[in-house]
């Protein structure tokens, strides 16, 4: 989902900024968020009258809904698509996890069976997600998948039928896995976000996928899949950079 210029134009200044801060505030703390939470915690130089107004507006738009008439907002996927959109997409990650993947996939390179799996362990320890790695090789694939705990510790599943949706996925992960395979591209991150997961029958999980080649001349994708909360400018630059380092 891509906005057009238009639909950017229609915001005002004062909206964009309130929706993603609230975005990124829901994203740090799982709890919908109050204009009273905008105005003192975000310093947002508004009154908290003006953050509601404004509150109120994003909600008919469609960016934001309320649990409850007395609680905050939560962002919509609409909000979502808006802040991934307006990501700064070559954003850098910290120096130490630079560092971290450079020196461990290094270290792996030439072992092509290693490399797989270190990628799915690296990146899930990294971004706090569930992550899939695999080689697509002309005799031999491989495949590992790593970070399911830290997944299901987030707030979002306690709910046992998002578990079970998550397991069903996981049952017919080499079915799904294959047609993703073939839409992957590898230029980009490509974003879905909730119910446009093709992983995951839930509107629950979002997940970032990207193509790489490996060293010796395989293809092949990473994949994080998490929260629709997830941190996804930290996680796109995950990808990216770990793409660029294989490439």
């Amino acid at each position: 989902m891509n906005f057009t210029l238009q639909e950017f134009l229609d915001f005002s200044q004062r909206q964009a900024k309130i929706l993603l801060l609230l975005v990124r505030a829901y994203i740090k703390t799982a709890v919908p968020i109050s204009s009273k939470v905008l105005v003192d915690k975000c310093r947002l130089n508004l009154s908290p009258a003006t953050v509601r107004s404004e509150l109120n507006s994003l909600e008919k738009e469609g960016y934001v809904y309320s649990l409850h008439t007395s609680s905050g907002r939560v962002p919509t996927d609409k909000a979502y698509h808006f802040f991934v959109d307006k990501l700064d997409r070559e954003q850098s990650l910290d120096k130490v996890e630079q560092k971290t993947l450079q020196v461990q996939l290094l270290k792996e390179r030439v072992k092509t069976k290693k490399l797989v799996r270190t990628l799915a362990k690296l990146l899930a320890s990294l971004s706090g997600n569930f992550v899939i790695s695999q080689q697509d090789g002309s005799k031999e694939s491989e495949r590992f998948e790593s970070g399911l705990a830290r997944l299901l510790a987030e707030p979002e599943f306690t709910k046992q039928e998002e578990v079970i949706r998550l397991a069903e996925a996981l049952d017919y992960l080499d079915e799904k896995i294959e047609d993703l395979s073939e839409q992957t591209d590898h230029e980009i991150v490509q974003v879905y976000i909730g119910g446009e997961n093709p992983l995951v029958d839930s509107d629950s999980f979002s997940m970032l996928v990207t193509g790489v080649n490996f060293p010796r001349g395989d293809r092949g994708l990473l994949a994080i899949i998490g929260p629709k909360r997830m941190r996804y400018d930290h996680n796109i630059g995950l990808l990216k950079f770990v793409r660029e380092l294989l490439n």
